[in-house]
């Protein structure tokens, strides 16, 4: 087994004990991991579908910091895949379920991500405002690697709007 095989064999048991125990919270965590193993492995498809019930896991359980974690990862995916539309829409999803949370790390890594995604899609101004914000979060949090990244994007926002002198 490599060690993502495994990764993903210790999710499926831990949702296999989630489900036995109707322990919520690990269901959603179980499918979480699962994702995320699929995802490194390059199976997107399989990743989004497990993904998708984590979102359903954690909605059923009011957890809505989860429910932006999922769509999170879910945009994460597609924007990978290339389908920027419909990671801009789970993005969005993210980013909204996320303002409903006191989760302002992974609210700024949405917000990052969503600007990212702007960015190679050629919508500056939407990128500026979605790094803008993120920066501001990750400034207050004193979140360095989110900073440092946030810097990064607006740097190339800047460059591509030919405003090397910011």
């Amino acid at each position: 087994l490599s060690d993502l095989d495994l990764a993903n064999q210790i999710a499926e048991e831990l949702i296999l004990l989630a489900e036995a125990q109707e322990n919520g919270l690990y269901l959603f965590h179980g499918y979480q991991q699962k994702g995320n193993a699929l995802q490194r492995k390059g199976e997107f498809e399989e990743a989004i579908q497990s993904y998708f019930k984590s979102a359903e896991t954690a909605i059923s359980i009011g957890h809505s910091s989860g429910v932006g974690a999922a769509y999170m990862t879910i945009a994460d995916v597609y924007a990978a895949m290339g389908n920027e539309n419909n990671a801009a829409l789970y993005y969005d999803k993210a980013i909204e379920a996320l303002r409903n949370t006191t989760d302002s790390t992974s609210l700024g890594v949405a917000l990052l991500n969503a600007g990212d995604l702007n960015i190679t899609t050629g919508n500056l101004d939407k990128a500026l405002s979605y790094s803008e914000e993120s920066g501001l979060i990750f400034e207050a949090i004193d979140y360095q690697i989110g900073i440092a990244y946030n810097l990064g994007n607006i740097g190339i926002i800047h460059a591509m709007q030919n405003e090397d002198d910011l």
